[in-house]
């Protein structure tokens, strides 16, 4: 067996688009500090070497990737996947160049400081790490060319994950879509483009979910949605009320105007993609698929007749994973990475590398690091707001000028005099009340539960918690400077 060592002040698993962010932004705000960087696959970027050929990002480029380097796309605002992978190999590329950075392709991360060889077994890595390990696949979702359907297949039917569609070579009878996520979305958009006729697409739909605007993610309606956005939830009575004022004002949409939504998972469409899915009329709400036969699909709610030419096509992977279980973010020699604001992970994870440079203890970081999970209904994804509004208020008054700088950071695209204005006149007055009342809404009765059987809110910072963490004595420092060698 071979035994290679290695030395470095931070060892990171994980290189996708966290992984990524994260190791960017510790070695642009720092002078010496360095980093080997495990990955599982051949290049870096994560899910996105399994994504489907046809996949597109769901929000701006503009707010995507790594701080140091703008993601400029061809044609489109929503980079592609061939786009999203060289523009991750070109930052990995650029760090490499630092000599600050190993980048370690097509190894596992097995713990105790060692990662193993995917493709050469015998071939072992053995690291002295001097800081810290930074965990950034605790965020991994589902990936759907890699994971089996949860449900049972009989040999006679066809079943095919998203990816599959892309390749057909004939054409059938029928095509049912099973998932109502983004990946179930995709596939519907994806095959009306190719001139499936509607009529030809069935979709399993086991619970409608609400649709994010992606009209409202352009910089030129950024600061106007985020003002809305946090006056619902200041002056909502509660988590309907907040959710209704979104839908009036046209920031969410539902499938079916008649059938209101029980999940929120940031799905994100353009009204011309929602004109398209309401044009699908064969729609199934008749819960989970339990089985596929040769002649029957069997869902949780009843039957639906299928054929040997029809093809059913597998959205039910998550590619956005939704953890129960948040964790402290800093802790000892540990860092896990995760969303410190809502469906928001690159920014988080380079938000997590400032923090990291800042000379304070891991009580003092971790007030200012309150996980935001990724929500599944509305409930969570306003308690998830709140974590989020919470932590934006210390990363101001911490360290504005990065804030502001941050391309990662959605209003930075916003005209900065008006974000500026809006910044003095009303989000530093609406913000917390905001905070206060969602604060409000989760002692109610009915917010009890978010809690069933999840510990979504093991994380929350009481008022009690936060009064201690903002009065712990702390200060800014330079990073320190020794000499150091990769």
């Amino acid at each position: 067996m071979t035994v290679k060592h290695l030395e470095a002040d931070y060892l990171v698993y994980g290189a996708g688009a966290m992984g990524i962010a994260f190791v960017d932004e510790l070695i642009n705000l720092t002078k010496n500090n360095t980093v080997v960087l495990v990955g599982k696959n051949p290049r870096p970027g994560g899910h996105w070497n399994y994504a489907y050929s046809f996949v597109q990002l769901h929000q701006p480029s503009l707010f995507y990737g790594v701080n140091s380097e703008k993601f400029n796309t061809k044609d489109s605002m929503y980079a592609t996947q061939s786009e999203i992978l060289y523009y991750f190999e070109k930052v990995v590329r650029k760090l490499e160049k630092t000599g600050r950075l190993i980048y370690i392709p097509q190894c596992e991360y097995v713990g105790d400081k060692e990662a193993v060889s995917l493709i050469a077994p015998d071939t072992r890595y053995k690291f002295t790490v001097r800081k810290k390990i930074v965990n950034a696949t605790f965020m991994e979702g589902e990936i759907p060319s890699l994971r089996p359907p949860k449900y049972e297949v009989s040999d006679d039917a066809t079943l095919v994950p998203i990816n599959g569609i892309s390749r057909l070579k004939k054409a059938y009878d029928r095509y049912v879509i099973i998932g109502a996520g983004k990946t179930g979305i995709d596939a519907i958009l994806y095959l009306l483009g190719k001139q499936v006729k509607p009529d030809d697409i069935h979709w399993i739909v086991s619970s409608d979910s609400w649709l994010l605007d992606r009209e409202s993610l352009v910089p030129k309606n950024l600061l106007g949605t985020q003002k809305k956005l946090i006056k619902a939830m200041a002056e909502g009575k509660n988590v309907d009320a907040v959710i209704q004022e979104m839908c009036d004002h046209k920031m969410i949409f539902q499938l079916d105007e008649n059938i209101r939504p029980t999940k929120f998972r940031c799905a994100t469409v353009s009204r011309r993609e929602l004109a398209q899915l309401r044009s699908i009329k064969h729609v199934h709400r008749m819960g989970h698929v339990h089985r596929i036969g040769r002649k029957t699909i069997t869902l949780a709610k009843g039957d639906l007749p299928t054929g040997s030419n029809v093809l059913h096509i597998d959205c039910t992977a998550n590619a956005l994973t939704h953890r129960t279980d948040p964790t402290k973010v800093f802790d000892g020699d540990t860092i896990t990475l995760q969303s410190l604001f809502t469906c928001q992970q690159v920014y988080s994870a380079a938000l997590i590398a400032k923090l990291e440079t800042l000379k304070c203890g891991d009580e003092r970081k971790n007030g200012m690091a309150i996980p935001a999970p990724h929500p599944d209904n509305p409930d969570e994804y306003v308690l998830s707001m709140e974590h989020s509004l919470m932590n934006t208020l210390k990363w101001l008054k911490t360290f504005p000028s990065w804030y502001v700088k941050s391309r990662l950071q959605m209003l930075h695209h916003a005209n900065k005099g008006a974000l500026i204005w809006t910044g003095l006149t009303f989000f530093r007055k609406v913000i917390p009340k905001a905070i206060q009342n969602i604060r409000r809404m989760r002692l109610d009765e009915n917010y009890d539960k978010i809690h069933h059987n999840t510990q979504f809110a093991s994380i929350y910072i009481t008022p009690e918690r936060e009064e201690t963490a903002q009065t712990t004595s702390w200060k800014h420092s330079n990073t320190k400077r020794s000499k150091q060698t990769l």
